[in-house]
C-alpha cells in the first residue's frame, strides 16, 4: 500500500470510528465478563492488541514519506 492511500485511510472518520468502535467492543467483552470467563477477557486483550498492531501498520506506511522527507533534511 502507499503512503498517500494509508494516510488517507487514517483520515477517514468512518474508518477510524470502526476501529474505535471494535476497540470499545472488546474492553466492554472484558468489562462484563463472568469472574471465571479468562478465556474470553484474554481473547478480547488479544483483539485489542490485534486491532493496534493494525491501526499502528497502516499509521506506519501514511508517516512513511513525512519520515523520508524529513530525513533528507538532516542529511
Amino acid at each position: 500500500m502507499n503512503p498517500e492511500r494509508a494516510a488517507n485511510l487514517m483520515r477517514d472518520e468512518e474508518f477510524v470510528a470502526e476501529l474505535t468502535k471494535l476497540h470499545e467492543l472488546q474492553i466492554q467483552t472484558i468489562v462484563n465478563s463472568l469472574e471465571h470467563d479468562v478465556d474470553v477477557r484474554e481473547n478480547a486483550y488479544r483483539m485489542i492488541k490485534a486491532l493496534s498492531v493494525i491501526r499502528s501498520h497502516f499509521q506506519s506506511i501514511a508517516d512513511t514519506k513525512e519520515i523520508e522527507r524529513k530525513r533528507w533534511k538532516i542529511l
